[in-house]
């Protein structure tokens, strides 16, 4: 009888989520201390640091989408650092989607059609339903944040789709990247207050998963 791969971390990939880790909570820290810098430039090297390191240890011709995923992300985690400016903002947006598109490709080479994972795709294109209702960015931005909403519920359902070598940490990944993104909207546009820290751990965590799922080997 024919058991069931199960998916195992090499070492390399463990080493590599250890050091993401320090990477990252070295920026989470320096968010909790509330040590931000007037003019941004400290952030700017160790806010994506954790995200360039990743794409540094991601096989870049195997994995090309997900290396320029992460790239535009970390392009984009620069761009954040000024967003109280809204020409930042709306560039930090358009990295973001640009990275969740190359995350759509790099997730959907082999779709699975079956009926489980169509539903759970059509689950996910709720999420840009409901934001829609919940959501409230001011008139200018009405178009790029509901554009940007419909493409990570896309992003969503990609890996559910998709077939990679661990698909629940694809899809957990992709879940809570788009937990992260809805606590940076309801904060900016509903509640107007600041809950960067629990952004970053989120952003930070959906990052790791993302990249453990398509290096963890069956």
């Amino acid at each position: 009888k024919t058991q069931p791969r199960i998916s195992h971390p090499s070492k390399k990939i463990k080493m590599v989520a250890g050091v993401f880790a320090g990477l990252a909570s070295i920026y989470l820290i320096f968010v909790a201390l509330k040590l931000q810098t007037s003019n941004g430039i400290l952030e700017t090297i160790i806010k994506p640091l954790p995200i360039f390191y990743l794409a540094l240890n991601t096989p870049k011709k195997k994995f090309k989408f997900l290396f320029w995923g992460l790239l535009l992300s970390a392009g984009g985690d620069i761009a954040l650092v000024f967003e109280r400016h809204p020409e930042a903002f709306l560039t930090g947006l358009g990295l973001f989607l640009c990275a969740h598109l190359c995350y759509i490709i790099a997730f959907l080479k082999r779709p699975n059609f079956s009926t489980p994972r169509l539903l759970g795709a059509l689950l996910a294109l709720g999420f840009f339903a409901g934001s829609i209702f919940i959501i409230t960015p001011p008139a200018d931005m009405v178009a790029a944040v509901y554009l940007y909403s419909f493409i990570i519920s896309l992003m969503i359902a990609s890996t559910i789709l998709g077939t990679t070598h661990d698909t629940l940490l694809g899809v957990l990944g992709s879940i809570v990247f788009a937990i992260s993104d809805f606590i940076i909207a309801i904060t900016k546009f509903n509640l107007h207050i600041s809950a960067h820290f629990w952004v970053m751990v989120t952003y930070y965590t959906a990052q790791l998963l993302l990249h453990q799922s398509k290096l963890t080997k069956p």
